[in-house]
């Protein structure tokens, strides 16, 4: 059996659906699924990138192609890798060029699953195009990280089945321990309020390293975001 991904990647770039494919790429292999990953890179060549990296450290085949290059461009690269190594599904973490490309890839037979990771106005996009839309471009399936989303699109009358199946952290069997070493709590994810909460995180991480003996805090996140909403100079170089 042989899965198919398709995401984003870029040097800088970290983010929740990137760590979970890279977390659940090793469950598939050792049930003995081969796995393929198409990527579509920014800024940079693919061995820069972590999510790219870390995936042929696991020995996955991967293909990356620049996001300069045209979308026409993008959505033939991708149907041709998958007309030479065809999956038994086709899996779109994090990639338009993966929806645009749907509509060929069901044509072949192959089942098409999309992933909502946020109720942004990028997914409100793929709901509307691509799980209530025409039925030549619907997803066969739509998974939803959260019962939110799931109820938002568990609603909406599509031929598209919708699954819940939340993230998931692995939990060590050691959670705690007496350590002489500051204590480092660190943020990472987009800088955004009404999906992130950043506010209230930052006034959090303030209050903790105020009141807590010890205690560092970090935020990392996309420093565009963080100049719309903190009110910061606009970065002078592409981010």
């Amino acid at each position: 059996m042989r899965v198919s991904f398709t995401t984003f990647d870029a040097p800088d770039f970290v983010g929740g659906p990137n760590s979970w494919l890279r977390r659940v790429v090793p469950f598939l292999q050792q049930a003995g699924w081969l796995v393929d990953v198409y990527l579509v890179i920014e800024r940079g060549p693919p061995e820069a990138c972590p999510c790219y990296r870390a995936l042929t450290d696991l020995g996955v085949r991967c293909k990356a192609i620049p996001s300069s290059a045209t979308m026409f461009a993008q959505v033939q690269w991708l149907l041709q890798e998958l007309a030479e190594s065809p999956p038994s599904v086709f899996v779109i973490n994090l990639s338009g060029v993966g929806y645009l490309a749907t509509r060929w890839i069901a044509r072949a037979g192959i089942p098409t699953i999309g992933i909502m990771h946020s109720d942004d106005a990028f997914y409100d996009r793929i709901l509307s195009d691509f799980v209530v839309g025409p039925a030549s471009t619907c997803l066969s399936d739509l998974v939803c990280v959260s019962e939110f989303l799931y109820r938002a699109a568990a609603m909406a009358e599509t031929g598209t089945a919708v699954h819940l199946i939340p993230y998931g952290v692995p939990i060590p069997l050691q959670t705690a321990d007496l350590s002489t070493t500051p204590l480092r709590l660190i943020y990472v994810g987009r800088l955004v309020e009404e999906q992130k909460q950043i506010l209230s995180v930052t006034r959090a991480l303030c209050r903790a390293v105020r009141e807590v003996p010890g205690t560092e805090a970090v935020i990392y996140g996309n420093v565009r975001r963080r100049a719309a909403k903190f009110h910061a100079p606009p970065p002078t170089h592409p981010t």
